[in-house]
C-alpha cells in the first residue's frame, strides 16, 4: 500500500472535518473535480479547486458538524478508496446523520485529480478496480489472530485486535455474568473470569466465512470445568463484525447454523 497516497488522503479528510478550503485545493489537481452526497439536501454534487470554501459555507449552512471518520484504506495502483462514516444533524430538521461513506481518489503527481464520494462501500470498491474478497480475507486473518490469542489466553494479544468501543455478547460455556460486555477493558476482564471457570478452553477451527465485514467462525470447543474436572466438547460459533482492521462487535453460537443466520449467511 502506498503510504504516501495513504497520507494525502489523511490530509483531505483532516482538512475537510476542519473546513481548511486552502489545505483542501493544496491537494487538488488544478482540474480535478469532486462529486459529493449532499446534493440530497439541496447542495451542489460536486466542486472543483477554487470553489471549496463556498462549498463548505453552503456545508456549514446546512448541517451542524458534519464530519467523515474514516476507518480503512485501499489501494490499488494510483486509486486509493477510502471506508468510513458520515455524522452530523440536519440544521433545520436535527435528524442525525450517520451514513456509510467512500471515497475513491485518483492520485496523479501527488495531487488528487479525481474525488469520486460513494454511499456503499461495494460500489466505491468495485469501481476502484477491488473487490470484498481482499477485504474479507483481511478480515478473515484478523479473526484467526483472536482465536489463537484466546486459545493461549493471551490477554493482549487478543484486545490489541479490539476497537475501543468493542462489544462481546457471550453464548454457551463462555457465557459468564453478564449478556454484553462493551468496551475493550470490560470485554478483557470477562475474558479473564471466563479462563478462570474452565480449567480448558480450546476451540478448534472447522472453517471461516466472511462476506464484507462479516465473518464467522465456525469449530468446535473443548472444555473442562476448574471445579467438576469434567470434559466435554460441543459445536461452537463466532460471529465477528470488523471494519478497519478491528473487531467491533463478536457473539458466540452453540450452533453453526444460527451464526451463519445471524450473519446474513446460510449452509
Amino acid at each position: 500500500m502506498s503510504q504516501e497516497n495513504i497520507e494525502l488522503a489523511t490530509a483531505f479528510f483532516d482538512a475537510y472535518n476542519a473546513r481548511d478550503s486552502e489545505a483542501v485545493d493544496g491537494l487538488l489537481d488544478p482540474d480535478a473535480e469532486i462529486t459529493t452526497l449532499t446534493g440530497r439536501a439541496g447542495l451542489p454534487t460536486r466542486w472543483s479547486p477554487g470553489t471549496t470554501r463556498q462549498y463548505f459555507e453552503q456545508l456549514d449552512e446546512a448541517f451542524a458538524d458534519l464530519r467523515v471518520e474514516i476507518e480503512a484504506y485501499r489501494e490499488l495502483g494510483e486509486r486509493v478508496v477510502a471506508l468510513g462514516v458520515i455524522r452530523g444533524a440536519g440544521k433545520a430538521s436535527h435528524v442525525e446523520v450517520a451514513d456509510d461513506l467512500a471515497v475513491v481518489f485518483v492520485v496523479r503527481n501527488s495531487r488528487f485529480v479525481h474525488v469520486e464520494t460513494y454511499n456503499s462501500w461495494r460500489a466505491a470498491l468495485e469501481a476502484a478496480g477491488l473487490s470484498e474478497s481482499a477485504m474479507s480475507d483481511e478480515n478473515e486473518e484478523v479473526v484467526r489472530q483472536v482465536v489463537g490469542a484466546f486459545n493461549r489466553r493471551d490477554l493482549a494479544a487478543m484486545t490489541q485486535w479490539f476497537a475501543p468501543e468493542v462489544e462481546w455478547e457471550p453464548g454457551g460455556p463462555a457465557a459468564v455474568e453478564r449478556p454484553l460486555y462493551r468496551g475493550r477493558d470490560e470485554v478483557a476482564s470477562a475474558f479473564a473470569a471466563t479462563w478462570e471457570t474452565w480449567e480448558v478452553f480450546h476451540v478448534e477451527e472447522s472453517e471461516v466465512r466472511a462476506l464484507g465485514d462479516s465473518v464467522v467462525w465456525l469449530g468446535s470447543a473443548r472444555l473442562r470445568g476448574d471445579a467438576s474436572h469434567v470434559d466435554f466438547d460441543q459445536p461452537f460459533a463466532v460471529h465477528f463484525l470488523v471494519r478497519g482492521g478491528k473487531v467491533l462487535r463478536f457473539r458466540g453460537f452453540v450452533t453453526w447454523q444460527a451464526a451463519l443466520e445471524a450473519a446474513g449467511l446460510s449452509e
